[in-house]
C-alpha cells in the first residue's frame, strides 16, 4: 500500500513539475486531495462486509456478468440475497447454461478469500467489487433477464459476433482477433500462450485501453484532411461502438473515458494537459471502486503506460538516432519502462526482447482490428477473411519465432535478485524523469526568451 502511495505521489508531482516548472503551489492541494482519498478508501473498508470462514451455501444468486474461464474452471460475478457480491466458479460444462442477468438457485460452499505469496485473492476480488468465492456443487436456473436490459443486450450481440467471427476465419486467428477487437477471454492453445507471455505482448490479446487509443489516433489520421473536428467527432463514436463491442471491458472503459476526456477538452479550444487529464480519470475511477488502483494489475498497468508516454517519450526521442525508426521505437520503450517494475513485482519474469517484439508487431495491430471489424460485416467477400487471415498469421509467427529464442525471457526466482532490478528500474525512472523535467524547463525557458 506504500508503495502504491508512493507512486501516485511520484505521479502527482512530476505532473505538477512538468505543468509548471516554475510553480510548487499546487501540491499541499494534491496532497490534500491524496489524504482525502486515503480517508475514503479506509471508510468504504471499514463498512465493507467480511465473510469470516466457509459455510454451506442453499440460496439464489443473480449473475452480474459474462463468465469467463478461469483456469480449468469458468467464473462470475454476482449477488447473493443477502445483498453481498461474490464470485461463483463453477465447471467448463455449464458455460453455456450460466448467463448475464440470470438467477441461479445454488448448492455450494462460500468461502472467504485466500492470501498466499503468489496471489492475493482478497485484493483480486475487492478490484472486483466482491468479498468471497461460491464453490457450487449443484446449480438450477430459476430466472434470466433480470439485468439491465441494455447492458444484456450488449453481451448477446457480442456472443453472437463472436460465433459469427469463429466461422469466417481460421483457427488460432480467430481466437486472436476475439481477444483484440472483442475482448473475448478465449484460451489460446498453451504454447501460443506461453509465447505472447515470453515476448511481452499478452497485452494485444485482449480489448485493452492501448487498443483503443491506437484506433482513436489511426481514425484521427486518416480523417484529418476533412477536419479535425470531423476526425475527433468520428474517432470519438468508434471508441464508443469498440467499448461496446468489447463487452464494457474494464481496461477498455477506462481508456475510453481518458480519450473522450481529452476530445471534450480539444472540442471546447482548451489545451490538453495529460498529467491532470490521467489523474482525473483515475481520481474519478479510484472514486468508484477505491481499491482497483491498490488490487487490479491491469489498471496500475493502463496508467503507468500512458504516464511513461508522456514522461519518457520525449527523452527517447531526443537519445535514439533518427535511423533508428524512433517515431514507432520511443513510445514503445517509454511504456515497457514505465510498465516493467509492476510485472516484474506481480510476475517475476522478464522479456528481453519486448521492445523489438512490440516494434515489429504493434504496427499491424490497427490494421487487424480494422480487418476483424471488416470480416464481421463483410466476411462474406473472400478476400476479407484471406487477408485478415494473412496478417493475422504474420503476427504468430514473429511471437512464434522471437519466444523460441531461449533468451527470450528471463525468469527471476531469487527475491534478492528481483529487489535489485526493481531498484535499477525505479533508480532509471527517477533520473528519466529528472531529464524530462529539465527538458520542460528549457522549453518554458526558451518560450519566455
Amino acid at each position: 500500500m506504500i508503495a502504491v502511495l508512493g507512486a501516485i505521489a511520484a505521479l502527482l508531482a512530476s505532473a505538477l513539475a512538468l505543468h509548471n516548472a516554475y510553480s510548487w503551489v499546487q501540491v499541499p492541494l494534491a496532497i490534500l486531495i491524496l489524504l482525502l482519498g486515503i480517508g475514503f478508501t479506509l471508510w468504504r473498508q471499514a463498512a465493507l462486509p467480511i465473510i469470516l470462514e466457509e459455510s454451506e451455501y442453499i440460496g439464489r444468486i443473480i449473475i452480474q456478468s459474462e463468465p469467463g474461464p478461469a483456469g480449468r474452471q469458468f467464473a462470475a460475478y454476482g449477488e447473493l440475497d443477502s445483498g453481498l457480491r461474490v464470485r461463483l466458479v463453477f465447471a467448463p460444462s455449464l458455460e453455456t447454461e450460466v448467463h448475464y442477468g440470470d438467477e441461479l438457485l445454488i448448492t455450494g460452499a462460500l468461502r472467504p478469500p485466500e492470501w498466499n505469496r503468489e496471489f492475493n485473492e482478497r485484493g483480486f476480488l475487492l478490484a472486483h467489487g466482491a468479498v468471497g468465492v461460491l464453490e457450487n456443487e449443484t446449480i438450477e436456473k430459476t430466472g434470466q433477464n433480470l439485468g439491465n436490459p441494455i447492458i444484456d443486450k450488449i453481451f448477446r450481440l457480442r456472443a453472437w459476433l463472436l460465433k459469427h467471427l469463429s466461422q469466417t476465419l481460421e483457427p488460432p486467428n480467430d481466437t486472436l482477433i476475439a481477444g483484440i477487437l472483442l475482448g473475448a477471454r478465449t484460451e489460446l492453445a498453451a504454447n501460443l500462450k506461453e509465447a505472447f507471455q515470453r515476448t511481452g505482448l499478452t497485452h494485444i490479446l485482449v480489448a485493452s485501453g492501448s487498443n483503443v487509443l491506437v484506433l482513436a489516433l489511426a481514425v484521427q489520421f486518416l480523417l484529418l484532411p476533412f477536419g479535425r473536428r470531423l476526425s475527433l467527432y468520428v474517432s470519438l463514436a468508434l471508441v464508443v461502438i469498440f467499448m461496446i463491442l468489447a463487452g464494457l471491458d474494464a481496461s477498455v472503459v477506462r481508456a475510453g473515458i481518458f480519450y473522450a476526456f481529452t476530445v471534450l477538452a480539444l472540442l471546447m479550444g482548451r489545451q490538453v494537459h495529460l498529467p491532470t487529464t490521467l489523474l482525473s480519470v483515475a481520481g474519478l475511477l479510484a472514486l468508484i471502486n477505491p481499491w482497483a488502483p491498490r488490487f487490479d494489475i491491469s489498471f496500475q498497468l493502463s496508467f503507468a503506460a500512458v504516464a511513461g508516454l508522456f514522461i519518457f517519450t520525449p527523452v527517447f526521442l531526443k537519445w535514439l538516432p533518427a535511423w533508428s525508426g524512433r517515431e514507432y521505437l520511443a513510445p514503445t520503450l517509454a511504456a515497457e519502462l514505465a510498465t516493467l517494475p509492476i510485472i516484474l513485482y506481480y510476475f517475476n519474469e522478464v522479456s528481453i526482447v519486448a521492445p523489438l517484439a512490440n516494434v515489429l508487431v504493434l504496427p499491424f495491430v490497427p490494421a487487424l482490428m480494422g480487418l476483424g471489424f471488416l470480416a464481421l460485416i463483410l466476411g462474406w467477400l473472400p478476400i476479407i477473411p484471406w487477408v485478415t487471415n494473412g496478417i493475422s498469421t504474420v503476427i504468430l509467427t514473429v511471437v512464434s519465432f522471437f519466444s523460441a529464442q531461449t533468451w527470450a525471457s528471463a525468469d527471476l526466482i531469487s527475491a534478492s535478485a528481483k529487489s535489485i532490478l526493481l531498484i535499477i528500474l525505479l533508480g532509471m525512472i527517477g533520473i528519466m524523469s529528472v531529464i524530462r523535467i529539465r527538458l520542460n524547463f528549457q522549453e518554458v525557458v526558451g518560450d519566455e526568451r
